[in-house]
């Protein structure tokens, strides 16, 4: 597991990434960096898992670097 204090980690763990999501409600994803990311070999692209923010027993949905707006370490 990435240290959330590493700074030459693009997408450190714990930290709070803002997304852009696909379909009609186009509206922006939020959600915690969970772990590493993992490069599709054929394409190139990074996808970064990222967990609901807030629930108790959260999902986990792998976002694609192409889709990144924003990281900002969780405040408190």
């Amino acid at each position: 597991m990435s240290d959330p204090h590493d700074l030459d980690d693009d997408y450190p763990t714990g930290w709070l990434l803002t997304y852009r999501t696909r379909g009609p409600d186009s509206s922006p994803g939020t959600g915690v960096v969970a772990g590493p990311g993992i490069q599709d070999p054929a394409t190139g692209v990074l996808f970064i898992p990222v967990a609901e923010h807030g629930t108790p027993r959260p999902r986990i949905a792998w976002i694609a670097d192409t889709d990144v707006i924003g990281i900002t370490p969780l405040p408190g």
